[in-house]
Formats: C-alpha cells, sequence, structure tokens
C-alpha cells in the first residue's frame, strides 16, 4: 500500500529564556496536515509548570510557535512535524481551555467539526498553565482522549489555573493505520500496570502516544513520569519508581498497515549521564520522526527526588542510523523509551487513461515500472464500463506502462506505453 505522509521536518527550537518562539517552516507544507511530536529539555530545578509546560500550534501558514507562561530557565527541543497527505488522512486541529474552576475531576470535551471513526484516530496535544507557581502535578498534568465526536482533555485539579493548548486529530482515510486506546489506572500503592490490546498488532509497524492525569498533590517528579511502552504485540505497560497517588495513563496504539517501519529502543540515563546514543538501521531522515512514549519526553526517575532538568529529554536524529537523547542535568538514573517510524511515502504523482478493446472499454491490469531499472512502482485494473485507469506512483520521473491481455477469446500483445512522465496530484 502507497503511504500517507508528504514530508518530516525536524525542527529545533531554544528560545533562549524567552517566553516563545516562531519558526519559518521550510518544507512548504500545509500546515493543516500537520501533526507536531515534541520532546524537550529544561535547565532550572524549579518545579513550577508554567516554566516548562509549553503549547505547540501554528500562528501562521509558514510558521509553527512553541509558548509557555513563565520565562525562568530555558527549554530546548525538537519538534517533528508530521505532514499527512489530506487524501489519505484527516487531520483536525483546534485549541482547548481547561477553566480555572472548582471542580474535581473535570473533564473538558471540545466538539470535533467533522465525526471521525476512532478505530482509525489518534490524538496528539499540548499545553501550557495560566499562572506562575503552579508546581503540584494534579493541576496541571491531562489525559486526552477521543470519541467519534470530541476530543476531550480530563484533569483531576481545576482550582489553581486554566490550561491552554492545542489538540491535533489525525485519522485514516484509506486503511494506512489503525488505532486502539488502552487505560491504565494507578492506584496510590502500585508502581506497575499493564494492558491488553485487543487487536494484536504488528510491533515493527506500531507506536504509542500517551496522555497522563494525577491526583498527585506535590511537585515530586517521581511520582507521575513513567517508563511507558509497547511491550507486544497485545501489551502495554507503565512504571514508576514509587507509589503515589492515583494516576490514569491512556495509551493510543497505532499500527500502520502500509509500508512504514517503526524501531524501538530504552533510553537509560546513568546517573552521571546527560547524553546517549543509540544505533538503529538506516532510516531515509525525509520521513523519519523521534517520537516519545509520554509527552514531552519525561522518563521514571531510579530514585525518589523531584528534580525537574534531570526528568526531561530532548530526542532527535544526528543521522540516518544514530538516535540522540539529552537531559540539562546529570543525577538520578532515569529509563525512557524512544520510537523512530520510518514513515512510508504519499504519492505526489500518477497516471491515468484509457484501455479499450475494439473501442469498448475493458477490464484490463495495468502496471506501471521504473524505466531505468524496471522495478515495478504499481499496479491498477482499468474499468470494465469504460477502460479508464488510474494509478499513483512517488516517482516523478520517466516511467513506461503494461497493459496486459486477460487471455479469454482472442490473443494480443500486452499494449506499452513507454517514456511516460507521470502528471502531478494536486490539492
Amino acid at each position: 500500500m502507497l503511504g500517507c505522509v508528504k514530508s518530516v521536518e525536524s525542527i529545533y527550537f531554544n528560545p533562549s529564556g524567552g517566553l516563545s518562539q516562531s519558526i519559518t517552516l521550510t518544507k512548504g507544507q500545509d500546515v493543516d496536515n500537520c501533526v507536531p511530536f515534541v520532546t524537550q529539555q529544561y535547565s532550572s530545578d524549579d518545579s513550577d509548570a508554567a516554566m516548562w509546560r509549553i503549547d505547540v500550534y501554528f500562528p501562521n501558514s509558514t510558521q509553527i510557535k512553541i509558548e509557555r507562561t513563565l520565562a525562568v530557565g530555558n527549554i530546548a527541543g525538537h519538534i517533528y512535524l508530521v505532514e499527512f497527505d489530506p487524501n489519505r488522512v484527516k487531520v483536525q486541529q483546534g485549541s482547548f481551555t481547561c477553566l480555572d474552576a472548582a471542580v474535581a475531576p473535570q473533564n473538558t470535551a471540545v466538539p470535533l467539526a467533522e465525526t471521525i471513526d476512532s478505530s482509525k484516530a489518534a490524538v496528539v496535544a499540548h499545553h501550557r498553565t495560566s499562572l506562575t507557581n503552579i508546581d503540584n502535578w494534579d493541576t496541571h498534568s491531562l489525559q486526552f482522549s477521543l470519541s467519534n465526536t470530541n476530543f476531550s482533555a480530563y484533569r483531576f485539579q481545576g482550582d489553581d489555573t486554566a490550561l491552554y493548548g492545542h489538540y491535533y486529530v489525525f485519522e485514516s482515510l484509506t486503511g494506512n493505520f489503525s488505532v486502539q486506546q488502552v487505560q491504565l489506572a494507578f492506584t496510590g500503592s502500585d508502581t506497575f500496570k499493564s494492558g491488553t490490546i485487543s487487536n494484536p498488532v504488528n510491533v515493527n509497524k506500531s507506536f504509542v502516544v500517551t496522555g497522563v492525569y494525577t491526583t498527585e498533590p506535590t511537585d515530586n517528579m517521581y511520582s507521575s513520569t513513567f517508563y511507558a511502552k509497547l511491550v507486544n504485540s497485545t501489551t502495554v505497560s507503565a512504571e514508576r519508581i514509587g507509589t503515589a497517588s492515583y494516576t490514569t495513563m491512556r495509551f493510543f496504539v497505532i499500527e500502520f498497515h502500509d509500508d512504514t517501519i517503526v524501531h524501538h529502543g530504552d533510553i537509560n540515563f546513568g546517573s552521571g549521564n546527560i547524553q546517549e546514543d543509540y544505533t538503529i538501521t538506516a532510516v531515509d531522515l525525509n520521513y523519519a520522526a523521534f517520537i516519545n512514549t509520554v509527552v514531552l519526553g519525561t522518563m521514571k526517575s531510579t530514585g525518589t527526588d523531584s528534580a525537574v532538568r534531570e526528568s526531561h529529554f530532548d530526542g532527535y536524529l544526528t543521522s540516518s542510523t544514530n538516535v540522540r537523547v539529552l537531559r540539562n542535568q546529570s543525577g538520578v538514573a532515569r529509563a525512557g523509551r524512544y520510537q523512530v517510524p520510518q514513515f512510508a511515502q504519499a504519492p505526489d504523482y500518477y497516471f491515468d487513461g484509457y484501455i479499450q478493446k475494439f473501442g469498448v472499454g475493458v477490464d484490463r491490469v495495468v502496471r506501471v515500472h521504473h524505466r531505468d531499472t524496471g522495478e515495478l512502482i504499481g499496479e491498477t485494473t482499468s474499468s470494465g464500463v469504460d477502460g479508464y485507469f488510474y494509478l499513483e506512483t512517488t516517482y516523478s520521473g520517466s516511467q513506461y506502462l503494461v497493459s496486459l491481455d486477460d487471455l479469454v477469446g482472442e490473443s494480443f500483445n500486452a499494449i506499452i506505453y513507454d517514456l511516460m512522465v507521470p502528471a502531478t496530484i494536486s490539492g
């Protein structure tokens, strides 16, 4: 199956201690079809979430912006901006506000502009606080979910600060991927939980994204930072270092059915390390992304500490075979997870025409081949009504098309169209 991703751009951000930064995109993307995946590191030990919770959104058609509420310490990281083919994936974007209200727990539901099939859709969301001095996890942590009609942000405590953010719902229209949601609930005494994926997935073609909400009334980073992973074809799991307050984590398990391949691996920071590098099978950097399993790149601690800058990491690809993760400060050892999907490329070009026999349309196999190598690029069947065929390709150069006789009745030679150059798909 042809892919559904038109481009991936790796974007480094570093507002140098400022509140926000707008970065100009370089690949001519249509931002309405884009989803940002983010990891970041943070330079301060202050746990005020106004310093490190960031909203990520498009201020206009050519830029992406990161924004926080309090400019103390520095944040730096990477956005992997994935642009989907709108003919294959529908992206719905929007803003949300979780009000500052004395209601606990609090669920904010935002109606989607268009109804989705939640078995084929996932969500990524980013948010910041409206006030400063917001330390406790229960005031700023959010779990995200989807129904066929709504995006929802679920928090425990709503009377300390409002939360502002943006969501990105991406839904497969042509079967390129499917999605399952799995919920894990940690009681105050739980340090490990696993959940079952109803329909087994191919791990090498799947990745997960999660959102977490907690009732934890402290700023302890160990209480609600997790090592979360896709364990095998039927299981997801999450682990924290110590017992803490009630916490829930929702997994979106995204399995691709095209030629997308996903590389997985563990991240392990020793107590003295701020950088780790991992070797993977070579990927195409134009279509590969670093995706963490937990929002922003937080990690499980191996000790009961609350150092913020030890807990976040920035993850990115330094080459086609190297994954790098950075944190701002060494300290307690940490454990996390990387996922690097190389997405299958969406087609940019097409051939069409008619196959007829004695002036009447016939259904025939039509194949397109790379002219220099003979490689089969794609195949379709013409219509038995009028003989029309339409075939998409990712290759823009010279190709040849072959139409095969069906071997029924009179025998005809194959029809070959040589030195064919495809047309560009518009829209």
